[in-house]
């Protein structure tokens, strides 16, 4: 089941939704939800976020549906939805849970491993997404403890340890992050965005809790722009509040 709430003129096609259980009307996060053609084609496709909101893009305008999938609910697919040129829709799509039989389970033994977690980074949701982006998906990078404990002397030897990111820089004290496609990275310190170059002393790396980095199509709503952007890097020191 969907609801249309609304649809404002933009420079694309965009869909932006909020995934709900259909009886309790709570947000349903880890779901995927796909967009698809006419043809059944699948055309863009992104996870629900712990919000339950997604966003999906499509290329061309046209006719579409919705499809979501997620353990413990029912494979549902929306009404057909009409993509004008550069249409945004607002939307809530509904989805009714659906019992799943699962085969008993022992437990033998064994030690469990209790994962220490930083209060900064609780505050800014940050485990909830590494989670759903990372252990989940793997749609992001996610770098904090051990991986961050390191003689590097500034943030951009920091990001040298995260694959599929490249430094270029101008010849200058200034030095630009791109992805494969030499997309520029956007650029958050605590959840505030900055900028896509970084200079000398951006920020001190004694004081970098944690970094995520999404250098694909899917990234948390918190990090969208309205600049259409590929790679996100985000760094989290907790001392903005």
């Amino acid at each position: 089941m969907i609801f249309v709430l609304l649809a404002a003129p933009v420079h694309a096609q965009v869909i932006h939704g909020h995934l709900l259980d259909d009886e309790s009307d709570m947000a349903v996060d880890g779901a995927w939800v796909l967009l698809v053609d006419v043809e059944g084609v699948v055309v863009a496709r992104t996870i629900s976020d712990v919000d339950g909101a997604f966003l999906l893009r499509a290329e061309e305008h046209g006719w579409y549906q919705l499809r979501s999938q997620r353990l413990g609910y029912a494979t549902t697919t929306s009404a057909r939805l009409d993509l004008v040129e550069s249409d945004s829709l607002k939307v809530e799509f509904r989805i009714s849970v659906e019992a799943i039989p699962l085969a008993p389970l022992t437990v033998v033994g064994g030690q469990r491993r209790v994962e220490q977690r930083d209060p900064r980074l609780e505050r800014w949701d940050y485990y909830e997404r590494k989670d759903l982006y990372g252990v989940k998906s793997g749609f992001g990078q996610f770098l904090e403890g051990e991986r961050l404990r390191t003689t590097a002397f500034s943030l951009t030897d920091m990001l040298r340890q995260v694959p599929g990111l490249y430094h270029r820089s101008d010849g200058g004290r200034e030095v630009t992050i791109t992805d494969r496609q030499g997309q520029r990275c956007e650029l958050f310190l605590d959840g505030v965005y900055v900028r896509e170059g970084l200079g000398q002393g951006w920020v001190n790396p004694s004081t970098v809790a944690a970094i995520e980095v999404y250098a694909g199509m899917v990234v948390p709503a918190r990090f969208l722009t309205r600049r259409p952007r590929s790679c996100v890097v985000a760094v989290w020191t907790g001392i903005r509040r």
